[in-house]
């Protein structure tokens, strides 16, 4: 015969541990995203980005550009196609992807230099540009 002995038996002892544990758990996880944050503030902090030798400016009305049949952007650069088939870009350039000649950041629309006209679609990348001609081919500037 077994002799009935409860199984359930309650500890007082694991109470501690059950509170004790979560507390330090989430101390440690705080800690961990504090130094985090000390060494790349970039990754946790909703601000615009910093980088070394750029100047960045309040939002502030563009020159009107007047028959823009589309507008395409990447990070920190935008190009818009006119309706006469020119492309204008502005913003971030250090690479060319304005295609201006330069590596000038631009805060007003430049034109492409070479199409001012004949372009049916353009497309912004990370570091470069491209435009569809209406003759069918493709240019590109920028990192290629």
């Amino acid at each position: 015969m077994r002799s009935a002995v409860s199984t359930s038996t309650h500890r007082s002892t694991d109470a501690p541990f059950r509170v004790i544990f979560p507390v330090l758990l989430l101390f440690g996880l705080l800690a961990i995203l504090a130094g985090w944050q000390l060494r790349y503030p970039s990754f946790i902090q909703a601000s615009q980005p910093v980088l070394a030798g750029y100047t960045y400016s309040q939002p502030q009305s563009l020159t009107p550009l007047d028959s823009i049949v589309q507008v395409n952007a990447f990070a920190d650069s935008t190009c818009a196609l006119t309706s006469e088939g020119g492309v204008k870009c502005w913003g971030y350039n250090g690479d060319g992807q304005l295609g201006d000649g330069t590596v000038n950041y631009r805060s007003t629309p430049v034109d492409v230099v070479g199409l001012e006209i004949g372009v049916s679609a353009v497309a912004v990348g990370g570091r470069h540009a491209c435009a569809l001609t209406t003759a069918g081919g493709v240019k590109c500037w920028g990192v290629n």
